[in-house]
């Protein structure tokens, strides 16, 4: 009955341990954390993204409304389409339909 109390105080010693370091791990982390913000978020660097995301989403747009005008009903898929019949029918004179 006598080693309760010191497995108790053991105990409470390790927790006591364990959450002062945990406590120190996360103030580092959070330092850290706040330094790689701190230095992602520079002017210069968020103008750089901001610049560099803007260019990426317009070509991405220009990109969609080019497949979509040759891809669908538009006048490119059209022109595409009778390009294509010309040039077979030159290949192929003999298969043009009448």
């Amino acid at each position: 009955m006598n080693t309760l109390p010191v497995i108790k105080i053991e105990l409470e010693s390790m927790r006591a341990t364990i959450h002062t370091m945990l406590t120190r791990h996360a103030a580092m982390l959070d330092t850290q954390i706040n330094e790689a913000v701190d230095k992602f978020c520079s002017e210069e660097q968020l103008a750089a993204v901001i610049a560099q995301t803007v260019k990426d989403q317009i070509t991405m747009a220009v990109k969609d409304e080019i497949r979509n005008q040759f891809s669908y009903t538009g006048a490119g898929r059209k022109a595409i389409r009778e390009a294509v019949n010309t040039h077979f029918d030159e290949l192929w004179p003999d298969t043009k339909e009448q």
